[in-house]
């Protein structure tokens, strides 16, 4: 930016008990010998944020869920995951008995019962359960067409 180029000032108050952070900040001006000053460090500051947060925290959308998603979800979690019915209630935010009834009305008479291996709350399904409900939300918002790319880890 030149000397010349037109500026906005923007005055910012502080309060007496953030005095501290305001002399902290003076210090860390003339280590970084910055050339305006505060200026030059805040407006790097604010740069650097809005980098980071422009987009905005990602909002849920406002429409229902499709319930057929909702249970393609269910279906690939019990069939390919090997989830049990307590397991995918806990991703998928309901109760064990909705996933129960989906899975009973869909898949049981079709599907080999066979132990997955992982217990309700288990190590594995406990690290994993973050994972699981990030993806179910991206897989219910659409952002993935189908229950295996969403669940593909």
């Amino acid at each position: 930016m030149r000397r010349n180029d037109p500026r906005t000032i923007v005055s910012i108050s502080v309060p007496a008990k953030d005095r501290p952070v305001l002399e902290a900040f003076d210090k860390l001006v003339k280590l970084e010998r910055c050339r305006r000053g505060r200026s030059e460090l805040t407006i790097t500051a604010w740069r650097e944020y809005c980098d980071r947060h422009l987009p905005g925290n990602p909002q849920k959308p406002l429409s229902p869920p499709d319930p057929a998603r909702d249970k393609a979800a269910i279906a690939f979690l019990r069939t390919q995951a090997g989830l049990s019915y307590r397991q995918i209630a806990l991703v998928v935010n309901r109760t064990y008995h909705y996933v129960r009834r989906v899975c009973k009305l869909q898949l049981d008479d079709k599907m080999d019962h066979r132990w997955s291996g992982m217990h309700e709350m288990s190590r594995r399904f406990k690290a994993a359960l973050p994972l699981y409900r990030k993806r179910f939300q991206a897989f219910m918002t659409g952002r993935y067409s189908h229950p295996r790319e969403a669940f593909k880890f």
